[in-house]
């Protein structure tokens, strides 16, 4: 959980469900608006207003802040690949910057995001959410403003050896107005 410039990283009983008391790590930048973690469970990833924010926490309770890998312009949202080895985060802002996916190679060793060759990918307009199908073949993103692409969803196959992605064909496709979150589920059919 996130709030402010504050990270909890909280224990769940397995019996209970209870939450244990919180860890905490003040990362030093404000206005969290995103968090997604690492399949291997030792790295999270906060969006913040003016950047992503790798957490590199390899034993309970110390996670040690990386603060300045800079994203497109009002980043919203982050997803780590399936293999852990990519980060990608929405950027939502109708401008410079603004509506399109960066794509971060993140190091085996520590953690640390570093922005892959054509990154930030284009995406429609006011990008806001953003998750791997099932596969982990296909990476979705919802566009919640009006404009060139928007209400809609960006549609795109992963490159699981570059990190690239390439639209996919009909890309994007008509959801209604607004469009704020987009999880998947299940199996492709």
């Amino acid at each position: 959980a996130s709030a402010g410039s504050t990270v909890y990283e909280y224990l769940i009983n397995p019996v209970t469900g209870a939450l244990g008391a919180p860890y905490t790590r003040v990362v030093g930048a404000m206005g969290a608006t995103g968090m997604t973690v690492s399949p291997s469970g030792e790295s999270a990833y906060v969006t913040f207003d003016a950047g992503l924010v790798s957490l590199v926490s390899n034993l309970r309770g110390v996670m040690n802040p990386y603060v300045g890998t800079a994203t497109g312009t009002s980043p919203t949202s982050s997803v780590v690949d399936p293999y852990g080895q990519f980060v990608y985060v929405t950027n939502s802002f109708n401008g410079s910057g603004g509506n399109s996916i960066s794509a971060y190679a993140i190091d085996a060793a520590s953690g640390m995001p570093t922005a892959i060759s054509g990154s930030p990918f284009a995406a429609g307009s006011g990008s806001n959410s953003i998750a791997f199908d099932p596969s982990g073949q296909f990476i979705y993103a919802t566009n919640s403003a009006t404009g060139t692409g928007g209400n809609s969803i960006s549609a795109y196959n992963f490159n699981s050896t570059s990190g690239t992605l390439t639209s996919l064909a009909g890309a994007p496709f008509g959801a209604g107005t607004g469009p704020v979150c987009i999880v998947t589920t299940g199996s492709i059919q």
